[in-house]
């Protein structure tokens, strides 16, 4: 067997994705772009006269 020339990664060195923070996993955590209830700040809605 050749198992050994395939890199195993050791369960405590966790690789975080790169394209994502690092965030616990027992918690979703929703977007920037859509705030929870109203706390965030209105919607940049456009002007309704053009």
């Amino acid at each position: 067997m050749h198992a050994s020339s395939i890199p195993i990664p050791t369960p405590t060195t966790p690789q975080p994705p790169l394209d994502t923070p690092p965030q616990p996993a027992w918690t979703p955590v929703p977007p920037v772009e859509d705030p929870p209830g109203g706390d965030g700040p209105p919607v940049q809605e456009p002007p309704p006269h053009h």
